[in-house]
């Protein structure tokens, strides 16, 4: 189950601000591919640093083992890289 209303809350597992907005970015997609530059626009706005896409990756990296710790894992709720997205 996620929440989002209050903490958000995956599977009982509280997650810190930037794996909120990612997850939250991806839960809006329903399931559609999400292009990496548009994750890194939703993170960062006109902001981003230099170095925006590598620490993208970690973001995305550290959320898939939250969530990996879950009972559902980051396959199952559909967390892959793949063409467009």
């Amino acid at each position: 189950m996620l929440r989002v209303l209050g903490p958000v809350e995956f599977d009982g597992a509280v997650l810190g601000p930037t794996a909120r907005a990612l997850l939250c970015r991806l839960a809006v997609a329903s399931g559609r591919p999400v292009d990496g530059s548009a994750l890194i626009g939703a993170l960062w706005g006109d902001d981003a640093p230099r170095t925006a896409h590598k620490t993208f990756q970690g973001h995305v990296l550290r959320l898939r083992k939250a969530l990996a710790a879950s009972s559902r894992g980051p396959e199952r709720i559909g967390i892959a890289f793949g063409p467009g997205g």
